[in-house]
């Protein structure tokens, strides 16, 4: 997998990458497998490339709206075409998934973190074009 294709991967752990400088071919594929490690780090370190605290104000704000977003997605409503708070959930996502174990995602996971690199991938190449 040729990781420093990703712009926001040359910078240093962590350091965040602008949202307005992101393009379509920025996002990383999807998660196919729950065992591909070095897909998941990949999107992992993608994700940390955003603060999803500092977008939502605080952890709690940041909770109640990923919750919000995923139960509307689990009943078949469409994510929202807002990047950042698509870019805030997979930060969520992966911050959640470090504090509780660290286990990795199960094949709803997959589901869910590949719809939000693919709703992120849409929204930007709309905006784009």
């Amino acid at each position: 997998m040729d990781t420093m294709r990703y712009r926001w991967n040359a910078a240093e752990s962590d350091e965040p990458f602008p949202t307005d400088e992101l393009a379509d071919i920025d996002i990383p594929p999807p998660l196919v497998r729950a065992d591909d490690r070095d897909a998941f780090q990949l999107v992992n370190r993608f994700a940390h490339t955003f603060n999803g605290y500092d977008w939502a104000g605080s952890l709690e704000e940041l909770a109640e709206r990923y919750h919000e977003q995923h139960r509307a997605w689990l009943t078949g409503s469409a994510l929202t075409d807002d990047p950042d708070a698509l870019r805030g959930y997979l930060f969520f996502w992966f911050r959640a998934d470090r504090h509780g174990g660290g286990y990795g995602p199960d094949s709803q996971d997959l589901a869910w973190l590949t719809a939000l690199l693919d709703a992120l991938r849409r929204t930007l190449t709309t905006d784009e074009g």
